[in-house]
């Protein structure tokens, strides 16, 4: 099924069985061909994912798209974006960049702060992962207030590309959690 249907169909579900107009749902969805060569991408009010080649973040110039259960008349349009030979892909909530800055009051951590410290560090795989995790909690003084989640693809070029992901969930009454990938790498949803 193609990225736009699977979210129209979601979106129904979420209209027709909601109790709540405040009830929504963003997802970034991620399509990636066998060869790693290319990455449909379909975002519905999520938060981009950031695509780092050689030390530089590649603009990919995402249409952001409503988030799913905010309207019947939404459509959601992918957009197909060339892979590098090499090439590190991060997906993460927006719990992650909205989270405070404690020394600057009322500034949030952004995808600015995200994206300079996952083009400053050397770190790969899971430790890349727990390190962006914890510049957010770092900057926020502490456990951040909403869900975060990261997941991140890697590519070398060489082997074949390696899945990370590191979650945590905010202890706030009431939160929903966050949903793990259906299949490794290739779609995550919040």
């Amino acid at each position: 099924m193609p990225p736009a249907v699977r979210l129209q169909s979601l979106n129904q579900v979420l209209l027709e069985h909601t109790r709540s107009e405040e009830f929504f749902a963003t997802v970034a969805s991620v399509v990636i061909t066998p060869s790693l060569r290319e990455a449909m991408i379909t975002l519905a009010g999520h938060p981009p994912p950031i695509l780092r080649h050689r030390g530089t973040v590649i603009d990919l110039g995402l249409p952001a798209g409503l988030p799913l259960g905010v309207s019947d008349l939404a459509t959601w349009t992918p957009t197909v974006v060339a892979l590098p030979e090499a090439f590190s892909l991060l997906l993460y909530t927006d719990g992650v960049i909205e989270g405070r800055v404690a020394s600057k009051p009322g500034e949030r951590f952004g995808e600015g702060r995200l994206i300079n410290a996952f083009l400053t560090t050397t770190a790969t795989g899971r430790d890349l992962v727990e390190e962006l995790l914890a510049a957010a909690m770092r900057e926020h003084g502490g456990q951040l207030p909403d869900d975060a989640a990261l997941l991140l693809l890697e590519h070398d070029g060489k082997r074949g590309a390696t899945f990370q992901r590191q979650v945590q969930q905010a202890t706030r009454p009431g939160r929903e959690g966050c949903v793990e990938p259906s299949r490794p790498g290739t779609e995550y949803a919040r």
